[in-house]
């Protein structure tokens, strides 16, 4: 149901020198500091005078949340999005909130959207959500405006005003739950796994990976389920992990050929034969030769953290330990057992 007024209302202009911004520099999660200008990465639930910009530069920034969980914006929050943003969950905003989706741009909210109080909403690009619902009495308007796609299954509290564009049912053929990437060093692999809670005429999933965040390659291919609703778990392993950071989208393609980037990820890879690990007497040595720093624990067989620091590339840390075996872990992943020889 859609409800709309012909009662005018104040108008309240957005002084732009007021805000704080979160700008996105490259894809990446919502969580991690390095996909935001600046290395720092918003909250899920912001104060007065917010703003998010998903960026495009060199292609489409996808940038998408890790968790299930409801981004909140307090009055005046604005999300203005060129490239694409997945939230994993739902979005509400209190008053005066504005989601401008530009021309190219797409966003994905799983959950449900809840404006109150002289919301905005402007699609000229493309606009998933489960429900997208209005609060508040004439004159606290809420308008959809712009000429893009909307797909919803549920619209209330919303008028209409200025929108020429078109609105479908059944917004998302998949609905993922997450999509993750971790390191498996003792078989020298990326495990990739995804979760799904429903899939809708879903023919197949492609995995595509990234050196740079830019150029992007074809790994693999999973088959969907068709039709469910129930969660399905699935796994893909990368044989050929590269150091350093790899990036991996999610392509979902349904029976009749469309298809949809609907996953991001990224994880950090090690080669061990680049760290290198000596002592001499009580003094023990750890040269990182790789081209990125690590994080290095050193505890007691106990569990007694010993040590704790970060090793630039290319560079070296020396410790005097006392006692004749620790355990190392590298980057809170590795885990290696060491003998010192006294």
């Amino acid at each position: 149901m859609l409800i709309c007024t012909s009662i005018s209302f104040s108008c309240y202009a957005q002084n732009n020198d007021l805000y704080e911004y979160f700008i996105s520099i490259q894809s990446g999660k919502w969580e991690s500091a390095s996909t935001w200008k600046d290395n720092i990465a918003p909250p899920y639930i912001f104060d007065n005078h917010k703003k998010i910009i998903i960026n495009r530069s060199n292609g489409a920034h996808i940038v998408n949340t890790d968790k299930n969980i409801n981004i909140i914006f307090n009055n005046f929050g604005n999300i203005d999005i060129y490239g694409k943003l997945i939230i994993n969950g739902g979005l509400a905003f209190e008053n005066h909130g504005k989601i401008h989706v530009h021309k190219g741009g797409v966003l994905i909210v799983y959950g449900n959207i809840n404006m109150h109080m002289h919301g905005e909403i402007i699609v000229d690009g493309d606009f998933y959500a489960d429900s997208i619902i209005g609060h508040g009495t004439p004159p606290k308007h809420n308008y959809i405006k712009g000429g893009g796609n909307i797909y919803t299954n549920y619209i209330y509290g919303f008028c209409l005003k200025g929108f020429y564009g078109n609105i479908y049912d059944n917004p998302l053929p998949v609905e993922l739950l997450y999509f993750r990437a971790t390191t498996d060093y003792k078989n020298k692999r990326i495990k990739l796994k995804w979760s799904t809670a429903t899939e809708t005429n879903n023919d197949y999933f492609t995995i595509k990976k990234s050196n740079d965040g830019n150029s992007w390659n074809t790994i693999g291919f999973v088959n969907g389920q068709g039709n469910s609703n129930n969660q399905i778990n699935y796994q893909y392993e990368d044989n050929y992990p590269v150091t350093g950071i790899s990036y991996y989208k999610l392509k979902q393609t349904d029976l009749d050929g469309s298809h949809e980037i609907i996953g991001y990820a990224d994880v950090k890879y090690i080669d061990l034969n680049n760290i290198q690990i000596k002592n001499h007497q009580n003094t023990l040595f750890i040269k990182n030769m790789s081209d990125n720093n690590i994080h290095v624990e050193i505890a007691s067989l106990s569990g007694r953290l010993i040590y704790r620091n970060d090793v630039a590339a290319y560079s070296q840390i020396s410790k005097n330990i006392s006692e004749k075996i620790v355990i190392i872990r590298i980057n809170n992943e590795i885990s290696r057992i060491y003998h010192l020889s006294h």
